[in-house]
């Protein structure tokens, strides 16, 4: 659950919806258990079935939460210190940044790979392309972030 958060929300940039989300995915799931037949990995199933919620929230642009919203549900826990805050969200963007002068499919593979913890072969399953292609866009997000990085 917490895997595919954090997968959401680096899709939409908001912690809030991202569970939200997921949270459909599962209901979704529960409610069309008796007609779902998952041939190879539940991983990739549950991943592939993130994104695609995902996109289609993006596409339609459902508003669930509003920023006043998510600073309102944040003000009483003491880990939303201003001080870890900002630091969190200068990581948040520096990352995203990053990520953001890479090419979208190479990026999309080396989140799933790098932050989700998915395998070459569960990637190339859930994107419907070979396990070379998944090998081919790590190599190419690689080298971009070490050519950043150097300079």
């Amino acid at each position: 659950y917490r895997e595919l958060c954090n997968f959401s929300d680096l899709m939409i940039n908001n912690k809030f919806l991202a569970e939200e989300i997921v949270a459909d995915v599962f209901a979704n799931i529960w409610i069309k258990r008796k007609k779902i037949k998952i041939n190879k990995s539940v991983r990739a199933y549950l991943y592939r079935s993130t994104r695609n919620t995902t996109v289609t929230y993006i596409r339609k642009k459902k508003h669930i939460f509003d920023e006043i919203e998510d600073d309102v549900l944040d003000v009483g826990r003491p880990e939303f210190s201003p001080e870890h805050n900002l630091a969190e969200e200068e990581t948040k963007n520096k990352t995203e940044k990053l990520l953001s002068l890479i090419p979208e499919r190479s990026r999309e593979i080396f989140v799933l790979h790098r932050f989700s913890g998915l395998k070459y072969v569960d990637i190339a399953e859930m994107l419907d392309i070979s396990v070379k292609t998944v090998e081919k866009h790590m190599s190419k997000a690689l080298k971009l972030l070490r050519e950043i990085y150097r300079n």
